[in-house]
């Protein structure tokens, strides 16, 4: 049986009564990151663990955190996965892909982008999630905070546009059928990063059908703020976006 601390005992008894098996993984890699188990077999075998608090079933072996990359940077380990353009309210017909950025404006335009995270087994617990970006600097930039929202239908890069998102078929609200801001970002520098809630990813990884990508807007789209981001198609490949996932297995 692997040797839990005291400390990791309390931890993953506390998240564990009562929870699905992805929340027993969850637990686990938590306290390995902590440092509060030692050991790295968990090998529970349908037994109590040490203090007799609670069983711990269906539980991954071998549980540790793995970092993986979603874009198309040369750096990117799963390319061929990105897909995002601009939508804009003020050219309502106008599909912008394959430019080489995306525009966020409060006017209102919208960069939305989408990673294919399919290639991760249902069930996979997200630990933390990081949207990375970079800005491009046209000398047209008005500071302001960002938001991404979560998209919630499904659209077509080629063919997008703010009142439709595939030919001939309209989003239910012109301009994408957002969430409210699911994290905002202050002014941001030149290298973007957004902490992305791990509940996002973990459905896009459990029900891919679910996966509509996300939103980069203004934080209130009314204060005046313009930024542009490289898209997927820029040709400075190492500014091209990219998702992080930490995962635990």
């Amino acid at each position: 049986m692997t040797a839990v601390s005291r400390a990791g005992h309390d931890l993953i008894t506390s998240f564990v009564v009562g929870k699905p098996p992805h929340t027993m993984r969850l637990a686990l890699a938590l306290a390995l990151g902590l440092g509060v188990c030692t050991g790295c077999r968990f090998g529970f075998d349908e037994q109590p663990i040490a203090g007799g608090d609670a069983a711990l079933t269906d539980v991954a072996r071998d549980a540790r955190i793995v970092t993986k990359t979603f874009g198309e940077r040369p750096g990117s380990m799963t390319t061929g996965v990105t897909t995002d353009a601009t939508v804009s309210e003020g050219m309502t017909m106008m599909n912008f892909d394959p430019f080489e950025d995306l525009s966020i404006s409060d006017l209102i335009e919208r960069g939305l982008l989408r990673f294919d995270v399919s290639s991760i087994a249902p069930g996979t617990v997200v630990v933390a999630c990081r949207l990375e970006l970079e800005r491009v600097d046209y000398g047209d930039d008005i500071t302001g905070g960002l938001a991404l929202r979560e998209v919630g239908q499904a659209w077509v890069e080629g063919n997008v546009t703010w009142n439709v998102r595939d030919t001939g078929t309209a989003w239910t609200a012109a301009g994408g059928t957002v969430s409210s801001p699911i994290v905002t970002l202050g002014p941001p520098p030149l290298a973007v990063s957004f902490t992305v809630p791990p509940s996002t990813p973990q459905r896009w990884i459990d029900t891919p059908a679910t996966n509509f990508g996300l939103a980069l807007s203004v934080a209130d789209e009314q204060s005046p703020t313009h930024y542009h981001m490289h898209s997927s198609e820029s040709v400075v490949l190492t500014a091209r976006p990219q998702l992080v996932l930490d995962l635990a297995l």
